[in-house]
């Protein structure tokens, strides 16, 4: 049978009720009800990740048991601090024992973990974000913006980094070849001639002929000091 409503000041009478023929109610027994104390110098610590998961609430011991203000049942407390509690108000009480009745609980709050944008972006090759002290990516986006061409990639104008591809049809002059595109030369020579190789369409500079030059005067003979 449970009995409701015992408070330290009202303690628990008990006797057993006669029949009302051959037996009588036997005496009042009196069982003595007393209160835990509330508990005192507990603490917490707030979330320090995204996930909201590593709260603590601390200066507890096994005597004791907690909850979720909003929850219904009380679980023992088995270790101090208590550990890996999400963001949230909590209750903390001296648990009953025998006729000692539960404490009055100790209200603390856990709070949540705000992620600040902290350092320069990060990126890979198709997004870019920053990171927060936990490690959380903060501001996560798909790069954007830029415009690529034929010889250049776009450049993401918020992180400033170049992605995606390039742009085969996005020409940025026209040249003497008909390939629409900026050359990009280097100097050939053979058979004593020189000219221009494009390393991007593999068009030819007209080639010209390598300029002999003749130097005249009396041969010097360099002689060192006796």
């Amino acid at each position: 049978m449970e009995i409701t409503g015992v408070t330290a000041e009202q303690d628990v009478k008990v006797y057993k009720p006669g029949n009302g023929t051959t037996t009588s109610d036997s005496k009042v027994q009196t069982i003595d009800i007393t209160q835990a104390a509330q508990p005192t110098g507990i603490d917490k610590a707030d979330c320090t990740t995204s996930k909201q998961n590593n709260g603590q609430i601390t200066g507890v011991d096994t005597t004791m048991e907690y909850k979720l203000s909003t929850g219904s049942g009380w679980t023992t407390i088995n270790a101090n601090p208590l550990m890996g509690l999400t963001d949230g108000t909590y209750e903390v009480r001296v648990k009953a024992s025998g006729t000692v009745l539960a404490s009055i609980a100790v209200t603390v709050t856990i709070g949540a973990h705000t992620c600040v944008v902290q350092g320069d972006w990060q990126y890979n090759g198709t997004d870019h974000w920053k990171l927060c002290v936990c490690g959380a990516k903060v501001e996560e986006a798909a790069h954007s913006g830029g415009e690529a061409t034929c010889t250049a990639l776009a450049v993401c104008e918020t992180c400033l980094q170049t992605y995606g591809l390039l742009n085969s049809n996005n020409h940025t002059d026209t040249t003497e070849c008909g390939y629409e595109c900026v050359h990009q030369y280097n100097w050939q020579s053979e058979n004593g001639m020189y000219w221009q190789h494009c390393t991007i369409c593999g068009f030819d500079t007209n080639k010209k002929a390598i300029p002999t030059i003749l130097i005249n005067g009396a041969d010097k003979i360099c002689r060192t000091q006796d």
